[in-house]
């Protein structure tokens, strides 16, 4: 159908226009409520006045000639089209003319996306309604008003003064409360506290809404990359001209969050030490560092996009601010004469550009640490498909889609010098990726003796006696460390008395007919307790640690003091056996194949004080480390190398890694203790695209099964 003849359709009767919130510049705005959909349009004046005078059956001609007499302004019948199209994409319109509806069933067949992308978008974000909590709302909503009074936010503000003033008083204890927070039972607690914390911060949007005469037709759970989050559908905000209460409405949920923390960083300065103070840490960490990191953060669409949104007056905030950002990259980069899409004052220009780009970087980092731990948390090949995935949809689509606007770009609003610049800066890019620069290997390493001894407990025990100091020359079976184990002098105790009772039932055959009878399995039971007695005392003898050769004692647990219980892995001294030193460290899988044995590299201790030296590699292992066999080396314990414990306390590596033994080349000062230290080694070069290529395909080759 030609735009000419094209017959306006009548608008919907339910359909509500309400004033709306004044723009940055004042002007008046308006919004459409459609009832049905639950939808909110925001739109101008002029817009408005048209819809006003829209009658069904009228053509376009007829419209904006009724509409120039009536504004006494000209009016096209391309602003009537405009307007045409955006009540029928946004079915605000009743098709009851012939073919209307073939019409409309078009338009969403167009608009209906394929299963794989409506799974896709279904990973992404969905909602589960859960309550209609509007009349619970209303019914509750006047007990609320106590929260909302001057007095009880004076209160608050005293209460937040003092239990700053006390946690200052008990800062190390306070701080310290991190460390049990990464406990099972630590993580219990923050569980506990952000269901409870979450929970709170809908009811404070719902209430605040309920209270500004707003509706709240849901409330239930969100999932975003399949994660539970709670929602309030507050939406009906959009009825509200006054921005000054849509922004309480949207602080609202953090304003809460921040009381309850308030009030738990208070009380946790009176608890006692136990369950009910651990939970106050949580609520109150939980609450302060939730609110102000992620709530009020406007990068992403939450409060603080909202709130940022209203401050600013600017309705529709990232869509315009996008179309601004793209618009003065484009300018940047190949068209400096394009017009921007919207005119807006000058300063607000800048900001909403530098809100665009700011964004669009801090996408660029969640998203791709989103992808990382979607791979991360799903089964091989399906994690990388979604890996995959969120890379295309997040990040490579929204790309491809602006270049190709690129190429719609009028050729009188290209620059050509501008363009090659622009294509000279990403050429030596890519070059700069492309070139292989270095050929270095770096991996973390520590200097040691040729012949080093570990010295561990046989099982978990306490304490009794130091003997080793460090430095001190030893003899082979000389006392180290003694250790104490009640729940072993114990089970010695109750196997001899089992041990005396069952020689005593044997010794007594002749005049107990029962005893007797189990003469056979009496003797076999002694015997049993025999052996069991024997590694008993056994094990009480192995808890006199002994030097297992001569040597130096090159290093004690720094921690180690008379009474301190320590387990099977702690490492309780060093002891090192003759003059020769060794270098051993880890590399990783990506940068396997760019060494060769005999490579020449240099080990450079942490400590500055000791110098340089040179060395040559001299082994690597053919299988990948199944556990870090050097502690130094392991994240946890401030090394370079990223693990993860498993339940047998073992250091696993989170990425492959191959040991290797590097030999000094040149005299070197005998160190008195090990020492952590960094080898820089040389390596065949290869360019970031080419690591990058080999990192991907060893990654989809391991993951697929291949």
């Amino acid at each position: 159908m030609k735009p000419d003849s094209a017959i306006l359709p009548p608008l919907r009767r339910e359909l509500e226009i309400l004033p709306g919130a004044a723009g940055h510049d004042g002007v008046e705005s308006w919004v459409i409520h459609d009832p049905m959909q639950h939808r909110y349009f925001s739109i101008d004046a002029q817009t408005r006045f048209l819809l006003s005078l829209w009658r069904q059956g009228l053509s376009l001609q007829q419209m904006a000639r009724l509409a120039s007499e009536r504004l006494g302004l000209s009016v096209g019948e391309g602003q009537i089209a405009g307007v045409l199209k955006f009540v029928r994409d946004n079915q605000l319109t009743f098709e009851n003319q012939a073919g209307g509806w073939q019409r409309m069933a078009q338009d969403a067949a167009r608009a209906k996306p394929s299963p794989m992308q409506g799974l896709i978008r279904k990973y992404f974000y969905f909602r589960v309604p859960l309550l209609h909590p509007q009349r619970l709302l209303e019914r509750l909503s006047p007990a609320m008003g106590i929260f909302y009074s001057q007095p009880f936010l004076i209160a608050l503000a005293g209460l937040a003064m003092a239990g700053i003033f006390l946690i200052s008083r008990q800062w190390d204890q306070f701080i310290h409360g991190f460390n049990i927070a990464f406990a099972p039972n630590g993580l219990i607690y923050y569980l506990i506290a952000l269901v409870f914390l979450k929970a709170l911060h809908e009811l404070g949007h719902a209430f605040t809404a309920v209270r500004f005469g707003c509706r709240v037709p849901t409330m239930g759970i969100a999932f975003i990359f399949l994660t539970p989050l709670l929602y309030t559908d507050v939406s009906d905000a959009w009825r509200l001209s006054c921005r000054r209460q849509r922004m309480l409405i949207s602080v609202a949920g953090v304003l809460t969050e921040l009381a309850v923390a308030i009030v738990a960083s208070f009380a946790w300065s009176f608890l006692p030490e136990g369950n009910a103070r651990q939970l106050a840490f949580a609520v109150a960490t939980t609450g302060w560092i939730m609110s102000l990191t992620l709530n009020l953060n406007p990068c992403m669409k939450f409060d603080g996009y909202y709130l940022l949104s209203d401050m600013l007056k600017v309705d529709n905030l990232q869509p315009r601010a996008f179309a601004l950002g793209r618009w003065k990259l484009r300018q940047v980069l190949i068209a400096p004469k394009l017009a921007p899409p919207e005119k807006v004052p000058a300063t607000l220009g800048q900001v909403l550009i530098a809100y665009a780009w700011i964004t669009w970087g801090y996408r660029l980092v969640v998203f791709s640490a989103i992808a990382g731990l979607v791979y991360y948390f799903y089964f091989k090949l399906l994690g990388l498909v979604l890996f995959a995935a969120v890379i295309w949809l997040l990040i490579v689509k929204p790309v491809a889609m602006e270049l190709a606007q690129w190429r719609r770009i009028a050729p009188e609003l290209i620059s050509r010098r501008r363009g090659a610049i622009s294509l000279g800066a990403a050429l030596a890019a890519l070059l700069a990726l492309a070139v292989p620069w270095t050929g270095g290997v770096r991996a973390p390493a520590v200097l040691m003796a040729a012949d080093l001894t570990q010295i561990y407990p046989v099982r978990p025990a306490r304490l009794v006696a130091v003997s080793a100091t460090p430095n001190m020359k030893v003899a082979r079976g000389a006392p180290l460390f003694q250790l104490g184990a009640p729940g072993l002098d114990k089970d010695i105790e109750r196997v001899k008395i089992e041990h005396d009772l069952v020689r005593l039932r044997l010794a007594r055959t002749m005049s107990d007919k029962y005893d007797r009878e189990q003469s056979l399995i009496l003797k076999q039971r002694l015997s049993a307790l025999q052996t069991e007695l024997q590694g008993l005392l056994q094990e009480r003898k192995e808890l006199v640690i002994r030097a297992p050769l001569s040597g130096t004692v090159l290093e004690v647990h720094p921690n180690l003091h008379v009474g301190r219980w320590v387990k099977k892995t702690d490492r309780l001294a060093l002891i090192a056996s003759g003059r020769k030193y060794r270098v051993s460290g880890y590399v990783p899988e990506a940068d396997l194949a760019r060494l060769k044995s005999g490579a020449g590299g240099a080990f450079i201790a942490d400590d500055p004080g000791y110098s340089r030296f040179p060395v040559r590699l001299a082994e690597i292992t053919p299988a990948a480390a199944g556990q870090i066999g050097i502690a130094e080396l392991a994240s946890v314990n401030g090394g370079g190398i990223a693990v993860r414990t498993d339940a047998r306390e073992r250091l696993i590596p989170t990425v492959a890694q191959y040991q290797i033994e590097l030999a000094p080349s040149a005299a070197i000062a005998a160190p008195n203790q090990l020492i952590r230290g960094v080898v820089h080694l040389e390596g065949r070069a290869e360019s970031y695209l080419s690591r990058a290529w080999h990192r991907i395909s060893r990654l989809v080759m391991r993951e697929s099964g291949f």
